[in-house]
């Protein structure tokens, strides 16, 4: 082989390996997360479920919406944040003579998010 041909192969060959690394997205267990590329860490893994929890307020409604915050503070999922959340009540709306309101109890039921390029 000449060495005009080595060079073509050569140039042709580093030619192809440039244009891979600009197709090939940075390494992902660097960056997962959003990308130049679209990939988004939105699969959902591990099924979890915060603790036993409870929720106060003027109606049944309002303590519905205060179980659910409370709850939501003992998710814990790292930088991805939750999904599939859902909200489990463990009996009905009572009203709590000692607090002078109704109260729900239950907790949340919840996966975190992954990148599946991550895993």
């Amino acid at each position: 082989m000449s060495t005009s041909s080595r060079l073509a192969l050569l140039l042709c060959a580093a030619a192809l390996m440039g244009t891979a690394f600009l197709l090939t997205p940075p390494d992902a267990a660097a960056t997962c997360g959003p990308t130049p590329f679209g990939i988004y860490c939105d699969r959902c893994a591990n099924p979890r479920a915060t603790p036993l929890n409870w929720g106060v307020g003027a109606t049944c409604q309002e303590a519905t919406n205060n179980l659910r915050s409370r709850a939501s503070q003992d998710i814990f999922c790292g930088e991805y944040g939750p999904c599939d959340v859902t909200l489990v009540i463990t009996g009905a709306c009572w009203w709590n003579d000692m607090k002078g309101m109704y109260q729900v109890d239950g907790y949340l039921t919840y996966r975190c998010k992954v990148c599946p390029t991550c895993l």
